[in-house]
């Protein structure tokens, strides 16, 4: 466990910490891209915004894979236990389920493969998860390339950083859950430290506990290579 102190969790200088933004609906415009196969591999990282240390996860993933698996896998690297609100914005499309947001301008994730709207090594977009708590996390390609000859996809590559506590109250809400756990004399310490199940350490990262669950999700949704 960090002593006090050590962590800098917001980035921004904003009074609410992340900046909101306004969910702009546009229609589709899929490009070109790599042939939806298994045979073609994106390598993704994914960094938790305006958190410090980094909280971020490298991984592989078939191009074949819809927008909504992808947001199952997302779920089994960073280890967010799932039941929130969840979209993807590419360039400002937004790629939901329409009928659990409730808005049908939405772009239906289940139907578009990662490859429909990402075609280029270095491109960005962003996964925003819970709603409430509203955690934005930066997708960056970092490769896009052939499979390699005995390779299993997906694949939890790398990492750093436990994932926050579901329902913790977003970035603001961590940095008050992290100060508390951290002082035995916080009035919350033993409340939150029960809330948590005992113990956090924010430092703490898995690799194969994570690689499990991301297998387990492909697994379950038939998408893993081979």
């Amino acid at each position: 466990m960090n002593k006090k102190g050590e962590y800098a969790w917001v980035l921004t200088n904003d009074k609410n910490n992340v900046p909101k933004q306004p969910k702009q609906r546009k229609p589709s415009s899929k490009s070109a891209g790599p042939e939806k196969n298994p045979s073609t591999v994106y390598e993704l990282e994914v960094t938790l915004q305006y958190i410090k240390p980094r909280i971020w996860r490298l991984f592989t993933v078939p191009s074949s894979i819809s927008l909504e698996q992808l947001h199952e896998a997302l779920l089994a690297v960073m280890g967010w236990v799932g039941g929130h609100l969840w979209e993807f914005d590419v360039q400002g499309v937004h790629y939901a389920d329409p009928v659990a947001v409730g808005d049908a301008s939405v772009q239906a994730a289940d139907n578009v493969h990662l490859s429909d709207v990402i075609s280029r090594r270095g491109s960005t977009f962003e996964y925003i998860y819970d709603w409430g708590d509203e955690w934005r996390h930066k997708i960056k390609v970092k490769n896009i390339r052939a499979l390699q000859t005995g390779e299993s996809v997906p694949a939890l590559l790398d990492g750093a950083c436990a994932c926050p506590p579901e329902d913790v109250g977003g970035v603001p809400g961590y940095a008050m859950f992290l100060e508390a756990i951290n002082d035995p004399n916080h009035p919350e310490h033993e409340e939150l430290l029960e809330w948590v199940g005992g113990d956090f350490d924010p430092d703490e990262f898995d690799r194969k506990a994570h690689q499990r669950s991301l297998a387990s999700a492909a697994k379950r949704g038939k998408w893993a290579v081979p």
